[in-house]
């Protein structure tokens, strides 16, 4: 089975002048995809002043469906995160076919690069 694929999609961007700031949707490509242990890859987003090999300065992603993500920025991965019970640290999600719950979530992302960064 393949790595899933991230896929973000971009709904606003805009530039402070030395930073681009971009929001947007983030979609997980589900089972029978598989959820690599460490995370997932994430794109660059295709926005407006964004070099295809930026890295983020900030990424922040939330969803509905009760995961927690992280993003590592030494690898450049998305980690998804989950509770098994209340009080209990947030684990990574078992590597495996993708989570339903984490592929058909409704996710946002916000991340800010360096303009035209290399």
């Amino acid at each position: 089975m393949a790595e899933a694929v991230v896929t973000l999609t971009p709904t606003e961007s805009w530039d402070d002048g030395k930073r681009i700031h971009v929001v947007g949707t983030l979609a997980i490509a589900p089972a029978a995809d598989t959820y690599a242990a460490g995370g997932l890859a994430v794109p660059v987003p295709n926005a407006p002043g964004v070099n295809a090999a930026a890295k983020p300065i900030l990424f922040i992603a939330t969803g509905i469906s009760g995961y927690y993500f992280e993003y590592a920025y030494a690898t450049d991965k998305l980690k998804a995160r989950t509770g098994a019970a209340a009080q209990t640290e947030l684990t990574e999600v078992t590597t495996g076919a993708v989570p339903a719950g984490l592929s058909g979530d409704t996710t946002r992302f916000y991340a800010i690069y360096h303009k035209f960064s290399e």
